[in-house]
């Protein structure tokens, strides 16, 4: 059976998520040692209630362990992205000594 919450209980539900979020680009995260478990304990209210006002009202919520991972991923992106850009070098190189063109300022051109 679902309770709804009470008026007093949606405002205190609320104030203590602004209290306990914080904003982290286009989500939200809780401060250090908060959680919607932590914040249905302190209220007497359940879990599900506050993680669905909290998604309802402040949006998708940040995970910290993604951080690092997605870090990793952007590095090892950029040393990707460079290696093409070598090797999109020495084939440019390879192409205008193959059929006589220079390259001035970053610009190809070819004797015909």
């Amino acid at each position: 059976m679902t309770r709804y919450l009470t008026q007093k209980e949606r405002f205190s539900l609320q104030k203590l998520l602004e209290e306990t979020l914080e904003e982290h680009g286009e989500f939200v995260r809780f401060k250090d040692d908060w959680d919607d478990g932590k914040i249905a304990v302190k209220l007497a209210i359940a879990t599900h209630t506050v993680k669905n006002t909290r998604q309802a009202t402040f949006g998708k919520l940040w995970k910290r362990e993604g951080a690092p991972a997605t870090a990793t991923r952007i590095i090892a992106l950029e040393a990707q992205v460079a290696q093409l850009q070598t090797q999109m070098a020495k084939l440019e190189n390879t192409f205008l000594i193959d059929f006589g063109g220079t390259s001035t300022n970053g610009e190809t051109k070819l004797c015909l």
